[in-house]
């Protein structure tokens, strides 16, 4: 899958191990980059469904992040992105066709619980 990023700022923050290190602590960072290894990897956003590793946990967000999907990072913390496909693809129903999503823009990591 094609990987590009929200902005500049955020394309240096993911680029930078030392930088998710700092920021999210090792054990996150870690993760961070295991999640885009495996949106890199994956030939389009539904093959994410059948990772081996479940704890990714990729899936559609709601109310005023609907648009985003996100991956577990932490307990709390997801990783958030949106297709990057243009248009966004769509199946009859309206809803997001993950088999044709084969790019996404990384947004932010973020603990959107508690607020």
């Amino acid at each position: 899958m094609e990987i590009a990023y929200a902005n500049k700022r955020v394309a240096k923050q993911f680029a930078n191990r030392m930088e998710l290190e700092r920021r999210y602590g090792k054990s996150c960072a870690v993760t961070i980059m295991r999640r885009i290894t495996d949106l890199q990897a994956a030939p389009n956003l539904a093959a994410l469904s059948f990772s081996e590793d479940p704890s990714a946990r990729c899936h559609e967000l709601k109310h005023d992040l609907k648009g985003y999907l996100a991956m577990d990072v932490s307990k709390s913390r997801r990783l958030l992105f949106a297709p990057g496909n243009e248009p966004i693809p769509t199946k009859p129903d309206g809803g997001l066709d993950w088999v044709r999503v084969t790019s996404v823009v990384i947004h932010r990591v973020e603990d959107y619980h508690n607020g």
